[in-house]
């Protein structure tokens, strides 16, 4: 980008770029909307200081993030009706052994109750143990552009930039300056840079 970018979604099958322009008070600027980019993003200003909503997404693109989030959602849903499931067994995790000996002890109506508790949990276990698999499909097929993934803020990242690289998110709680954000250790962490500095190396050309 020659300039700035607000408001909108920008989408790349490698890097986004976006140089400083001293005449323009945005240059070098993603304020606001979303970006996505398989290799990264490299940017002067993300956000602004009055927190608009900005997220900068990296290694993986705008299809895989949606389905992640979907299923990252119907995972916790699952999890909640899983405990709440359990609870009735009064136990804290998943012991079939221990739910057949306590439907087996069950007497009266509280038998009837535990037993479609028990039918209920096996179908919902079942439908999530599909949606762990597909998402760790999707995370299994981003093992190639993560190691290379990263964003460069080269002046600040204002609190409030959501920043994602594959399905690692954190959000910028105090404004950040110098920094790239990457992934390490299975961790989305950020690290300081000279400005100029090129992180990390890259074997594509820029956009």
């Amino acid at each position: 980008l020659g300039s700035s970018s607000e408001n909108g979604t920008l989408r790349s099958g490698g890097r986004i770029s976006v140089n400083h322009v001293e005449e323009d008070a945005r240059g070098g600027s993603i304020s606001g909307g979303q970006a996505w980019a398989l290799q990264g993003l490299d940017l002067h200003t993300a956000g602004t200081p009055t927190g608009t909503n900005t997220q900068l997404n990296a290694g993986l693109d705008l299809e895989h993030g949606k389905k992640l989030d979907e299923l990252t959602g119907k995972i916790e849903t699952g999890n909640q009706q899983i405990q709440r499931l359990l609870d009735r067994f009064n136990m804290t995790s998943l012991d079939v052994g221990q739910i057949q000996k306590r439907l087996a002890a069950a007497q009266g109506p509280k038998k009837k109750i535990l037993a479609n508790s028990a039918h209920q949990l096996g179908q919902i276990v079942k439908s999530h143990q599909a949606l762990l698999q597909e998402r760790a499909k999707i995370t299994g097929s981003l093992g190639k552009t993560l190691p290379n993934a990263h964003v460069t803020v080269r002046e600040k990242a204002y609190a409030g930039v959501a920043i994602r690289i594959g399905d690692q998110i954190t959000r910028v709680r105090n404004d950040i300056e110098h920094s790239v954000f990457l992934i390490r250790n299975d961790a989305l962490v950020y690290a300081p840079i000279d400005d100029g500095q090129q992180v990390p190396a890259s074997d594509e050309p820029p956009l």
